[in-house]
């Protein structure tokens, strides 16, 4: 039986705009998705327990993540967060491995949902808003959002994080 390792759109695709719900939710031998830029959004669940994805291109148009849109993604490589983030759902990257990577949480970004990097062993955020110094509109950080975050293999955990009036 044949099982989807790949998903790459043709050069006219600009009618897609998201992933759905639930779209790869359990896809375990997923393992590359090409995002094109009309993408925007990536709905609930749409990659849930896609075990074996590994690289997946988060580009700057996607605004909304949703929730469990990455929960159990152990083999994800992701570097950072797309800087016109708007929306992040809860448990967006539960239990990710150890390829997640955010240190910078984007500027528009206004609430850090609950358990959104719970079990993320390397994720290190030391930027609250843009690296060149841009205010952050961060208001809410939620429940267990960074709970056992950042005591992976990159390094120290997250160590302090500076909390502005507008939190």
């Amino acid at each position: 039986m044949p099982y989807i390792t790949h998903v790459y759109f043709l050069k006219n695709s600009s009618q897609y705009d998201s992933y759905g719900a639930w779209a790869f939710y359990k896809c375990d031998n997923l393992v590359k998705v090409e995002t094109p830029v009309s993408i925007t959004s990536i709905k609930n669940y749409a990659f849930s327990y896609a075990t074996a994805l590994k690289d997946v291109n988060l580009h700057n148009g996607i605004t909304s993540i949703g929730e469990n849109a990455f929960e159990y993604c152990a083999s994800i490589e992701i570097n950072e967060l797309p800087v016109n983030l708007t929306s992040l759902g809860a448990n967006a990257f539960r239990s990710c491995g150890e390829g997640l990577i955010v240190t910078t949480i984007p500027k528009d970004l206004t609430v850090l949902p609950d358990f959104c990097f719970v079990f993320c062993p390397n994720v290190k955020i030391t930027t609250f808003g843009s690296k060149d110094g841009t205010t952050s509109s961060l208001y809410t950080i939620g429940n267990q959002c960074l709970y056992q975050a950042g005591n992976g293999t990159s390094g120290a955990s997250v160590s302090s994080i500076i909390i502005y009036d507008s939190v």
